[in-house]
C-alpha cells in the first residue's frame, strides 16, 4: 500500500512539475494538487478558504500528513493538552520540524507567519544545516527557501501571517523541490 501510495504521489508531482514549468503556479492549482494528494482540505461549506490565514496547528497538521509515518510523543508545550491538533503538534515536534516559544506554549490557534512556514519546510527537506549562520531568524530559512524555489515566486513578508493560498504554494513547490 506504502508503494502504490508513494507511486501515486510520484506521478501527480511530475505531472504537477510539467504544469508549473510552463507557468507561475496559482494559489487555485497549487490547493487542488494538494487536495487531490489528501494533504489539504476544506472547510464544512466545501471552500478551501485560500484567502484566509492559517493557523499553526493547521500547518502542523499538514505537515504531518506529508510525512511517513511519525511517532507520537510528550512535548513540553503546555498549551495543546485538549488541543484538537495535539497528536499532529506532537509528531511534527518529535520528528524536528516545529518547536515552541520560550515560554512552552505552541500558541495553535495563533495564525502562522511565512517566516515559520518556510523554516518548517526547510527542516523537512533536511537543508536545516545549510542554512546562512550569519542571518538572523528567519531571514536564514527563507533565503534557504528561495534558493530551493520553495517560495513558488510569492513575496515573502517573513513575519506576517501567511493565507491558506500562499501556503498551498509554497507545500507545492516543497514537493517538487523534494523530488527533484
Amino acid at each position: 500500500m506504502h508503494i502504490i501510495k508513494k507511486t501515486i504521489i510520484y506521478l501527480i508531482l511530475f505531472l504537477f512539475t510539467i504544469q508549473v514549468s510552463f507557468a507561475t503556479t496559482s494559489q487555485e492549482d497549487s490547493a487542488n494538487a494538494l487536495v487531490t494528494l489528501g494533504l489539504l482540505t476544506g472547510y464544512p461549506n466545501g471552500g478551501l478558504g485560500l484567502d484566509r490565514t492559517i493557523t499553526r496547528a493547521e500547518f502542523a497538521t499538514l505537515m504531518v500528513r506529508m510525512l511517513p509515518e511519525q511517532e507520537s510523543s510528550n512535548t513540553p508545550l503546555t498549551d495543546i493538552s485538549k488541543h484538537w491538533a495535539k497528536e499532529n503538534i506532537e509528531k511534527a515536534y518529535t520528528a524536528g520540524l516545529i518547536s515552541g516559544y520560550p515560554d512552552k506554549s505552541f500558541q495553535p490557534d495563533a495564525p502562522i507567519t511565512y517566516g515559520e512556514i518556510m523554516t518548517v519546510l526547510v527542516r523537512s527537506l533536511d537543508y536545516g544545516d545549510s542554512i546562512d549562520p550569519a542571518l538572523p531568524w528567519p531571514e536564514n530559512y527563507v533565503q534557504k527557501a528561495i534558493d530551493l524555489n520553495i517560495h513558488g515566486g510569492v513575496q515573502i513578508p517573513m513575519r506576517s501571517n501567511a493565507t491558506r493560498g500562499d501556503m498551498a504554494v509554497f507545500l507545492s513547490q516543497s514537493l517538487v523541490t523534494q523530488f527533484q
